[in-house]
Formats: structure tokens, C-alpha cells, sequence
């Protein structure tokens, strides 16, 4: 009788252990490569003045010039990569039809079930999640 206790107890602990590592890495994960992909232009610029400020120890003066510099330079990357999305998704839409007119329906729809699968690695910021481009 008590010889199941102590299994189900062990079990118990064993499961506790998983829910609290993975709860552990996807707070982990959320918290270091999370603001990249939510396009938060402040939290971004932080993440890359604070590596900048301990890297070179800069001083407070420095921090001063150099923070204006780096909050600008995402502002502006973000902007590219947001107005060059049409563009990008045009000429992929574009090369993925042509691929698709030299294989054989077998092929095909394979290569669609491809095109399905790297637009729901996109995520949340696909802009290309809809329609397949064939």
C-alpha cells in the first residue's frame, strides 16, 4: 500500500520539475529574444544601449550622446524592414509561382504544403500568412 504512495509522490515531483522548467524557459525565452519579434522599436533600443553600455563601459556622458543614436538607428531599421514588406512578399509571391509552373502537380502540392509551413514559422508578424502565393 505505501509502495504506491511513494511512486505516485515521486511522480508528483518528477511533474512538478517539468512544469516548472518549461514554465522557467518560456519566461527565459520571452524575456530575451520576445521584444524582437513584437517590433518594439523602445524595447529593442534599450536591449542594444544597455549590451553597448556594459560592453565598452561607457561612461555617463557618453551614454547621454550615444542613446539618442541608437533609439534613431532602430526607428529608422524598423521602418525599412516595415516598407520593404510589400516589396519582399511580392517578389517571393513572384518566384514561388514561377517554381511552381516547372513542377509537376505531385510537386506542387508539396511545394505548397512548404510554402504553409515557413509561413506559419513567420508568426504573429508574417505578413504573408493568407493566401498562398500559388
Amino acid at each position: 500500500m505505501k509502495r504506491w504512495k511513494i511512486w505516485l509522490g515521486i511522480a508528483a515531483l518528477f511533474l512538478s520539475g517539468v512544469v516548472i522548467g518549461a514554465s522557467v524557459t518560456a519566461y527565459l525565452v520571452k524575456k530575451r529574444v520576445g521584444h524582437w519579434r513584437g517590433n518594439n522599436i523602445e524595447h529593442a533600443s534599450q536591449h542594444s544601449f544597455e549590451r553597448l553600455t556594459r560592453a565598452l563601459e561607457l561612461t555617463p556622458e557618453q551614454q547621454e550622446q550615444i542613446r539618442p543614436i541608437v533609439r534613431e538607428t532602430h526607428k529608422k531599421l524598423f521602418e525599412l524592414r516595415r516598407s520593404a514588406r510589400p516589396k519582399a512578399r511580392e517578389i517571393i509571391q513572384s518566384h514561388a509561382r514561377q517554381i511552381a509552373e516547372l513542377l509537376e502537380p505531385k510537386q506542387k502540392k508539396k511545394f505548397r504544403k512548404i510554402l504553409e509551413k515557413m509561413r506559419e514559422k513567420k508568426g504573429p508578424r508574417g505578413q504573408s500568412k493568407g493566401r498562398s502565393p500559388l
